[in-house]
């Protein structure tokens, strides 16, 4: 396995420096070669050949504002591009040909996709003081789509898998009191997936379907923590999730 990754990133100021930006491009490519035999003993079970080639490229951008002296706001954005390809050769001993009726079971599965995405961000941030900080914000995010190395036949591995889209909010407050002996963080959490990808294994399958698109998923919850130290010799600590 081989990969290679660059980012360039431009960062600086403007408006007295009340605009904060950064600007920035990302590569990534990688080549996988891999190998497998399964053996029971003397008797060779099945063996596999899998190439796969993928590239990541991408355009982003980050800008935060001061609205005012105690008022923030943050946008960005990310343009990607993705390609996946891949090649599988595949032998089992064990499963009778369909066409023949007798073993090995063999087929040469290959596939090539590309993926694009534009994914924007926000963030409202407000410290009206230097012990408090509330912040509120909405992310955009993808994984792109490509191929279950896994697949148990030509048309599993020739049919790969979509990508997965996910917008999530978040808001939450961070508060140091007491002369910094206090500390108080919350977030509060919804996270919203369309087309997530998961991982299924079957049951006495001789292999497994690494990644599918399952369809909706939905995710929200808070976290809060807290510390606190009343003498210098004791610091307490609680959590909840």
């Amino acid at each position: 396995h081989r990969q290679f990754s660059q980012e360039l990133q431009l960062l600086g100021s403007a408006l007295d420096d009340r605009l904060q930006y950064i600007l920035g491009a990302y590569l990534f490519t990688e080549r996988a070669n891999q190998t497998e035999d399964y053996d029971a003993g003397a008797f060779v079970i099945s063996n596999r050949k899998v190439r796969a080639r993928n590239k990541a490229q991408a355009l982003f951008a980050n800008l935060t504002y001061a609205i005012a002296p105690t008022l923030k706001l943050t946008v960005g954005g990310r343009y990607s591009w993705d390609q996946r390809r891949a090649v599988k050769d595949n032998i089992d001993f064990t499963i009778p040909d369909p066409i023949a009726g007798v073993p090995p079971f063999a087929f040469v599965g290959t596939g090539k996709r590309s993926f694009s995405k534009f994914n924007p961000s926000g963030t409202l941030t407000w410290q009206p003081s230097d012990d408090l900080n509330v912040y509120a914000k909405v992310v955009t995010g993808y994984r792109s789509g490509g191929y279950g190395t896994g697949s148990a036949s030509k048309a599993d591995f020739e049919r790969g898998f979509d990508e997965e889209n996910l917008i999530s909010y978040e808001a939450g407050l961070k508060f140091t009191g007491w002369d910094r002996r206090l500390q108080f963080n919350s977030a509060f959490f919804y996270s919203n997936y369309k087309d997530i990808l998961i991982d299924l294994a079957v049951l006495g399958a001789p292999q497994f379907v690494a990644s599918f698109n399952a369809g909706k998923a939905r995710i929200y919850g808070a976290e809060l923590d807290l510390s606190l130290l009343p003498v210098d010799s004791l610091r307490l600590d609680f959590s909840y999730a």
